[in-house]
């Protein structure tokens, strides 16, 4: 026999010994997650053997692929592997199983109860820096951004790949070689006007976004 209850799930139903809480999208249209996520943990008690499973968005894919039609404001919240994982563990759950799946659109986490917070123990935890990486991507500078040889020959020393988004006018300096921007400019946005030389231009065709 199933009996259905149409109420929100909370500390008045903690005499229900349940064995698993299922919670599939609703947390991201939740705004104080915390808040939820300690009742969740307070309702369960003292039970260890309880197992919760969640699924949600990942805001991870709608950054790296443009996938803004996902953002709208029946979601309150937006999360990525880590800082899922990162809620449940500081409101006292054992994260057992974590990923993205159905092409990275969506997380989905399994937890037990802990005694307390509990420490980071997973590899796909680890995102900080990569979503930090996303997130600039998206940033525009505004105004007039210039790229000298010596600015470009820097970049190429330390290793490091530029994704360019300027909202007003880049500046290539015309010294800088062909191959120089190729190896060291990644990506480039302009909303508004670019100049460079007639071979960056083309060494860089297949880059401009």
């Amino acid at each position: 026999r199933i009996e259905f209850i149409q109420d929100f799930y909370g500390p008045k139903y903690a005499h229900l010994m349940a064995d698993f809480i299922c919670c599939r999208h609703t947390l991201e249209h939740i705004a104080p997650t915390l808040e939820f996520m300690q009742s969740i943990r307070k309702t369960i008690g003292d039970r260890k053997d309880t197992v919760i499973f969640f699924e949600l968005p990942d805001v991870y894919r709608v950054l790296t692929e443009g996938a803004f039609w996902d953002i709208y404001y029946e979601h309150c919240t937006y999360f990525s592997l880590g800082s899922l994982a990162r809620l449940f563990r500081q409101t006292g759950f054992e994260v057992t199983e974590l990923e993205a799946v159905y092409d990275k659109q969506y997380l989905l986490l399994t937890a037990i109860p802990a005694d307390g917070p509990t420490e980071a123990s997973l590899a796909e935890e680890d995102d900080l820096a990569e979503m930090s990486r996303s997130v600039e991507r998206h940033m525009l500078e505004l105004g007039v951004r210039d790229f000298t040889r010596s600015d470009l020959e820097a970049a190429r020393d330390a290793g490091e790949i530029l994704h360019v988004r300027v909202l007003g006018l880049a500046r290539i300096a015309p010294d800088v070689p062909p191959e120089l921007a190729r190896a060291t400019i990644g990506s480039l946005t302009v909303l508004g006007a670019l100049q460079a030389s007639a071979p960056v231009k083309a060494a860089l065709a297949d880059r401009l976004l």
